[in-house]
């Protein structure tokens, strides 16, 4: 896979021997980039989990790509779309994952094969994928794995 926005490029390619991928970015320096500071350059992350999925954008229903690494949830859109911008949640910005039911234009259920991402500030971002349930639970111990990391350890 490979992608370019005119900010960022993603690439994904096997990892030496044991077949999981990392994604590597290449971003240019920008006011509000999470790169910010930084020259162009490379982050390399190992891919925990990556399937084909739709993000509920308004009324269009973006198709793409959702990528878990340990420090956070990508969303690439094929380049097809309408919308093509990608999405980053930080891991810790997670404030709840749910089960949820498909939305015709935003309003109407068609299917329980939805998952609603709440983030700290109140914002909801909606995923369709396959084996939601599996996803959950991956995205909730990377999160939980990120904040015990995070946590520092108790005094003597």
């Amino acid at each position: 896979m490979r992608r370019s926005s005119g900010r960022c490029a993603w690439s994904s390619r096997p990892a030496a021997g044991n077949g999981s991928h990392v994604v590597i970015a290449r971003a240019r320096p920008r006011s509000n980039d999470m790169f910010q500071g930084s020259t162009t350059g490379s982050i390399q992350q190992r891919v925990l989990q990556q399937a084909p999925a739709n993000l509920q954008r308004g009324l269009e229903t973006v198709g793409g790509r959702l990528i878990l690494t340990a420090d956070a949830l990508h969303f690439q859109p094929h380049a097809f779309n309408i919308q093509t911008q990608s999405l980053t949640i930080m891991l810790l910005q997670i404030a709840s994952l749910q089960l949820c039911w498909t939305r015709l234009l935003g309003l109407l259920p068609l299917a329980p094969n939805s998952l609603a991402v709440q983030l700290a500030d109140g914002s909801e971002h909606r995923f369709v994928l396959g084996k939601r349930e599996q996803w959950m639970r991956a995205i909730q111990a990377a999160r939980d794995a990120k904040r015990q990391a995070a946590t520092p350890p108790p005094l003597p």
